[in-house]
């Protein structure tokens, strides 16, 4: 859910790996975050049960999403839900393209294992 980014992005301004230049608004990125979320809410959909159903798919992601180790998590909301690039996600994590490929690739996996269940 939004409040785990939220709360990713809040640890992330913490760490000793803060690049100030990097940073925005915490307002900013709800804004942006709410806004995708909300386009993907009501694409394409008229009726109140298509809502609602779209609606409980976004909390099981958001439960599944909890789920996942916080680097993995970081990864695939970055990629998947902010739109970022590997190379975007690999620098501002610290790490290698490989290694953010690698995240994803778990993390994308685990995901698809938890909404089958």
């Amino acid at each position: 859910m939004l409040v785990f980014s939220i709360a990713d992005a809040h640890r992330a301004l913490g760490r000793a790996k803060r690049d100030v230049a990097r940073e925005q608004s915490l307002e900013a990125a709800l804004n942006e975050s709410s806004s995708k979320l909300e386009v993907l809410l009501m694409a394409q959909q008229s009726s109140p049960s298509q809502r609602a159903a779209r609606q409980e798919q976004l909390v099981r992601l958001a439960d599944a999403l909890a789920q996942l180790p916080e680097d993995q998590r970081e990864a695939v909301v970055r990629k998947h839900l902010q739109g970022d690039t590997v190379a975007a996600i690999a620098q501002n994590m610290n790490r290698s393209e490989t290694a953010v490929g690698g995240l994803l690739r778990r993390g994308m996996t685990r995901l698809r294992e938890l909404l089958k269940a």
